[in-house]
């Protein structure tokens, strides 16, 4: 088989979450990132992203929905369990609010009903955890501003669990990101910065996750995988396996843990059992030795634990934007992000980012070589132009289709998909946006069609053979 036959087709829009059932107390609500978990053996869950717009607020995030569906249609609001919601804090000291905004989660689960590779039950089916960061901002007159230099930024975990009719979500830790009581990974001398762009995978009876992540003693920053294990009724990072480290002073200015010449890490598991690992080169920060990295693709791969390749470095591939690694139903690994286009190349805020265009791109079986990429979805030529801000003057909206993520799961037809999750919505630069929701901003979900047989991640008792 041909590199490029591995991956068939492209199935766009098999389900558009656009608006969640609730009100918001200000602004209007809409769904963004979403990341597709089993949840149990006929049923696919969804960590879902909702944003507040219409507001002088840029980023105004609220939180994650999860999503449990057995079939690729609207969910009945019946389907649809709160996972974390961003809060409005009174400061008792100086009599004035705070915002604690609340990021997406991104996890990891074992499914209800889900077995260990020899048959046996898995014993922690049904529950697995959620990451993601959190902010404390002045909130005065409905306004915060991520410049502001009181700004807290903090990590929470969250224990999931659900019993095949109703999925919750409880806040077990919430800790500074960049001090001396941050999240630590076990007694490895590591703490958690920043999740990574795809969910856990299985790993035996434990959990593996992507992550930044930075020495306790400030000496170094990277990205590697934690390993997540269920220990006391909770999950707990105690394992970490660093796959890049920048090694020096940790540089200085605002989250200064978090400037690290990569982030937002991915990791898939591939045919053979090896694992898969790419990351967004993060080179807007200028860091020595890092002029370009934003515009390349990377993948390492690992075939025994604690050994790490680079097995592709391909430059000008990619616009500074998210980039992950995943495998399709049966197995194929791919990259997925927005192309390379000199003409954002750097960015301003009057080009926008070259979001416009989402592709992915196959590759082949041990991730060495690229095939030309596929189009996933063209914003401009399916949508038009985005909305006008309501001031003539203000800077033009641009569509941003990213943080793609692709989970093989099962659903009521017994079948396995392939899904890719991402956003589609539409702002300028890091300023407030003026204009209202496009009716097509929301979280995509297409399924990528693949050649070969089925090699899922769980096993179900119906997948006993007698």
């Amino acid at each position: 088989m041909s590199l490029a036959q591995a991956i068939t087709e492209i199935k766009p829009g098999k389900l558009i979450l656009t608006i969640p059932p609730d009100r918001p107390p200000c602004g209007s609500l809409r769904y963004a990132l979403g990341f597709p978990f089993q949840a149990g053996p006929r049923t696919c869950g969804l960590m879902v992203m909702r944003m507040t717009e219409e507001t002088p607020n840029y980023g105004f995030l609220d939180g994650t929905d999860v999503i449990l569906l057995d079939e690729l249609k609207p969910p009945h609001p019946s389907q649809i369990f709160v996972a974390s919601r961003s809060e409005i804090e009174n400061n008792d000291a100086d009599k004035t609010q705070r915002l604690l905004l609340r990021s997406p989660l991104l996890g990891g689960f074992v499914p209800l009903g889900a077995l260990r590779a020899d048959g046996t039950p898995h014993p922690y089916a049904g529950t697995g955890f959620g990451l993601a960061q959190a902010h404390r901002f002045s909130f005065r007159d409905g306004r915060f501003s991520w410049g502001d230099p009181g700004r807290v930024d903090l990590n929470e975990i969250f224990q999931f669990s659900y019993d095949g009719k109703t999925f919750t979500s409880k806040s077990s830790e919430l800790r500074s990101q960049n001090d001396e009581a941050s999240l630590r990974i076990g007694d490895t001398g590591w703490s958690i910065l920043v999740s990574g762009l795809t969910n856990a995978i299985p790993d035996g009876d434990d959990l593996l996750f992507a992550v930044m992540a930075a020495r306790v003693d400030g000496t170094a920053v990277g990205i590697g995988i934690i390993r997540w294990v269920f220990r006391q009724g909770t999950w707990q990072a105690v394992g970490y396996d660093p796959v890049v480290t920048t090694s020096g002073p940790v540089p200085q200015g605002p989250n200064p843990k978090e400037r690290c010449p990569w982030m937002e890490p991915s990791l898939a598991r591939a045919n053979d059992n090896s694992l898969f690992f790419s990351a967004r080169g993060a080179d807007s920060f200028q860091q020595e030795g890092d002029v370009g990295q934003g515009y390349g693709m990377s993948v390492w791969h690992s075939v025994k634990a604690g050994e790490w390749n680079l097995v592709l470095d391909e430059p000008k591939t990619r616009l500074n934007s998210p980039v992950t690694v995943n495998v399709a139903t049966d197995g194929s690994p791919y990259l997925v992000s927005n192309p390379y286009d000199p003409a954002f190349v750097p960015e301003t805020t009057q080009t926008g980012r070259g979001r416009e265009k989402l592709v992915l791109w196959p590759l082949a079986a041990e991730g060495t070589k690229l095939a030309p990429f596929r189009l996933v979805r063209n914003c401009l030529t399916e949508f038009g132009q985005p909305p006008t801000p309501i001031d003539s003057g203000a800077i033009p909206e641009n569509w941003m289709a990213d943080h793609p993520n692709g989970v093989t799961v099962r659903l009521k037809d017994g079948h396995w998909h392939h899904l890719l999750a991402y956003r589609i919505c539409h702002s300028p630069r890091y300023i407030p946006s003026g204009a209202k929701p496009s009716p097509h901003s929301g979280c995509y979900i297409d399924e990528i069609i693949s050649q070969g047989p089925a090699q899922p991640a769980w096993r179900f008792a119906e997948d006993q053979t007698i």
